[in-house]
């Protein structure tokens, strides 16, 4: 009686022989070692021996590869923004909480770094939670700048190699700066006092 396998490939069952006894044919042998051979290369890359061999080959081969990619890209460009345009709406939910999360990380790491650059608290009252710090524009018009920087100062400030003409200020500060004509009320004085408004509309002591 003749004995039957299933073959490993292709499920489809055969007559074992003595040169295909998990598979079917010689086709599906190949095939099959061909898929363990692009396995075993995928989990290879992931280890850091296999990261660090791929990056010697970039750098090996850097400009041999960039020009293949461009001109991949040139000559096949209405291909892939088809495939792009495809892609992202499968995956608009993912990419969408991918970019946001990216945005909220640079943009904490772009604060820490103004942050520090410009003293690392609060130039009022010295407050130096981050969290609770903003930048503030000594000479004013603040809103009228951040309208040409995309809304995002502190990018901005970083790309800008940091200029002279900002402070970081607590949000309390910030906003009693804003509504005491510039003065912050920590400066007026140190403890609880009765305030008014002034005819300018400015805060003073009652």
């Amino acid at each position: 009686m003749e004995k039957r396998i299933r073959c490993k490939t292709c499920g489809k069952s055969a007559v074992r022989g003595s040169n295909v006894a998990k598979y079917c044919s010689h086709r599906c042998c190949l095939e099959w070692w061909r898929q363990r051979r692009a396995e075993n290369s995928r989990a290879y890359r992931k280890t850091d021996a296999g990261k660090a061999s791929a990056k010697r080959y970039y750098l090996k081969n850097r400009e041999r590869l960039i020009g293949e990619r461009q001109e991949y890209r040139i000559k096949h460009r209405e291909k892939n923004r088809l495939y792009n345009r495809a892609y992202r709406k499968r995956n608009k939910e993912k990419l969408n909480e991918r970019g946001r999360t990216y945005s909220k990380k640079k943009r904490l790491e772009h604060k820490l770094t103004v942050v520090e650059r410009y003293g690392g608290s609060c130039n009022c009252c010295s407050e130096n939670n981050v969290f609770f710090l903003t930048v503030d524009h000594i000479g004013g018009n603040g809103r009228k700048h951040r309208m040409t920087t995309g809304g995002n100062m502190w990018r901005w400030l970083v790309r800008n190699d940091f200029p002279t003409g900002f402070q970081i200020l607590c949000f309390n500060c910030n906003s009693g700066r804003y509504l005491n004509g510039g003065v912050c009320p920590h400066g007026i004085r140190k403890v609880r006092v009765k305030m008014k408004l002034d005819e300018s509309g400015n805060l003073v002591e009652a």
